[in-house]
């Protein structure tokens, strides 16, 4: 073959490359679309596509946040990462509601204390639907911690939200990042034990100390996703569980078996209620104290 022959050839295979990058990039546009746009204006829909393309160009880096309005469950302005784990966890805990039965099944609820808030979406979400509850926010990455203060400001200006730069374990102490985590998956950040107090130390909280840091003996919600360390929390003197009413849980890894919760929980009079595949419900046999 000449080259002569062998050029449209070449041209040809490299047009048919792009189209199936552009349809590629096509597809993933509308499903970030059909994502977004029933949470988000469309305005600001527009804009998390756009950034997401050039933080996949690398003109965005992870910790870049932008603004974007809501349409649900609030009209609110919030900021998010668009590079990152970020816009999974809006579709996942404004869109598709992971913990839509949470409501369902607790009609009432007065203090929340919300393990794992990352950029305070699910606080967010609770706050919408339990209006006059307080609320503990725990976040263990400081990154997503100064993005929930900004996303929940007006409930932590009127004292309605108390924010927490820490993690909860199963004592008080110091805490340090578990493993060097994607900087694009913040939502995956894990702690473990370390000695003393330095560089880079987050506060490790015991559930004892938590709730005595939310003013309230009766915790009506505590929602945990803590990225593996139920395990740590659920080996832990478990006294504290008489002060709650529910339990919504993500496990990661085979947690729940380790910890054998479900056995656990009929231990301490709570009856394992609902299991979505996301998040598992155990609700207290009879009211908190």
């Amino acid at each position: 073959m000449t080259k002569l022959q062998s050029a449209p050839r070449e041209r040809a295979g490299s047009v048919a490359g792009i189209a199936r990058k552009l349809e590629c990039k096509f597809r993933m546009w509308q499903t970030l679309y059909k994502n977004l746009h029933p949470t988000v204006t469309v305005p600001s829909t527009m804009k998390l596509i756009i950034a997401r393309e050039l933080a996949d160009r690398g003109r965005v880096r992870p910790a870049n946040s932008v603004g974007v309005k809501l349409r649900r469950p609030l009209s609110r302005r919030i900021k998010v990462r668009p590079g990152g784990s970020d816009l999974f966890t809006l579709d996942e805990v404004l869109h598709r509601e992971v913990y839509a039965v949470v409501p369902e099944l607790l009609q009432s609820c007065d203090c929340i204390i919300d393990l794992g808030a990352h950029i305070g979406l699910s606080s967010l979400y609770f706050l919408s639907r339990y209006p006059r509850a307080t609320l503990l926010a725990i976040e263990p990455h400081i990154g997503s911690f100064n993005l929930l203060r900004h996303n929940l400001e007006p409930w932590i200006d009127s004292g309605q939200c108390v924010p927490l730069h820490a993690a909860v374990w199963s004592k008080d102490g110091f805490l340090s990042p578990a493993v060097s985590v994607d900087a694009w998956y913040q939502a995956s950040f894990r702690v473990q034990p370390r000695g003393e107090s330095g560089a880079g130390s987050i506060r490790g909280l015991s559930m004892d100390t938590l709730i005595r840091m939310s003013g309230s003996n009766e915790i009506h919600l505590v929602k945990i996703d803590i990225e593996g360390a139920e395990a740590e929390l659920f080996r832990s003197n478990l006294a504290w569980l008489q002060e709650v009413q529910c339990l919504a849980i993500e496990f990661h890894g085979d947690s729940r078996e380790r910890i054998s919760f479900d056995e656990l929980m009929a231990r301490h009079g709570f009856d394992v209620v609902s299991d979505t595949g996301h998040t598992v419900i155990a609700l207290a046999g009879k009211p908190a104290r």
